[in-house]
């Protein structure tokens, strides 16, 4: 289950913009979050936690914890997002393994859920709402990734992020999308090179 409670220490009394001036518009980062939560997930835990539901538990929880917004860019908001991200995942998988083990069924639910919470602290490095010297630009560019892959039609993300961020081998990929092998691989050389195009200025 997903929580939709403010996170700790929220402060529930501010209905205008944050501190920092920036507009308390989350919604602009929707897609920023359902991919950063396809990376962190297993694709295999989907039917169990599906990305969507943690997105709308994320932006319901920054709306209401709004008051502790610091952030003056989009790079800032995103960081501060991502953290919360960060907490309900962690959570929700927590209340994954505990659920799993009552249940008694069999270990592998339980591994892919502990694989998930690897992946949060192998892809992403632990964000601040004031990142120090250098942080910034690590952040924006982290922002420019993610929405460049969350534009990547449906079938070209998917590949894309089984095969970089799950390390999944194309065969794994075709079965797992019912495509043949060939496919896949033309699917990754059009995301690649889609996304070398749009980010090669940060190269």
């Amino acid at each position: 289950m997903i929580e939709e409670d403010a996170t700790r220490g929220g402060n529930q009394g501010n209905d205008g913009d944050g501190p920092g001036g920036v507009e308390a518009d989350f919604t602009r980062f929707e897609g920023y979050l359902r991919t950063l939560t396809e990376l962190w997930i297993d694709p295999r835990l989907r039917s169990r936690l599906e990305p969507s539901d943690v997105v709308q538990a994320v932006l319901l929880k920054a709306f209401k914890a709004r008051g502790q917004l610091r952030a003056r860019n989009d790079a800032g908001v995103a960081a501060w997002l991502r953290q919360i991200l960060r907490n309900t995942l962690s959570t929700a998988l927590s209340d994954l393994r505990r659920e799993e083990r009552h249940l008694g069924v069999k270990l592998s639910l339980d591994e892919l859920a502990e694989s998930s919470s690897t992946a949060m602290d192998r892809y992403v490095p632990e964000s601040r709402d004031t990142p120090p010297p250098g942080r910034l630009d690590r952040e924006e560019a982290l922002l420019r990734l993610l929405r460049a892959l969350d534009r990547l039609p449906p079938p070209h993300r998917e590949v894309m992020i089984l095969q970089r961020w799950h390390r999944w081998t194309v065969a794994e990929i075709a079965k797992h999308t019912h495509r043949t092998e060939s496919a896949v691989a033309g699917l990754l050389r059009r995301a690649l090179e889609t996304l070398r195009e749009e980010l090669k200025d940060l190269r």
